[in-house]
């Protein structure tokens, strides 16, 4: 997020981040991933940061894993 120019695109999985810190990353698409059984990070951080991310005017799509937990990333790749 400190250089969001350095990056073309980010691809978060099961992550949490400030929500501060979505009006750093400007117009740099992004497509984050979460399990909505996580027990290691919410899936409420990934909805914050990306409802953030949008009230910024930032690109941010986001898929939900309904089974998932801790996602890997072997079923992010698949769905790529």
């Amino acid at each position: 997020m400190e250089n969001p120019h350095r990056f073309a695109a980010l691809v978060p999985i099961s992550g949490a981040a400030p929500a501060p810190y979505a009006g750093w990353l400007g117009d740099l698409p992004i497509w984050v991933f979460h399990g909505d059984r996580d027990s290691l990070i919410p899936v409420s951080e990934s909805i914050r940061i990306v409802q953030a991310i949008r009230q910024k005017g930032g690109i941010a799509r986001f898929t939900r894993y309904p089974e998932a937990e801790h996602v890997g990333f072997t079923q992010v790749f698949v769905d790529c």
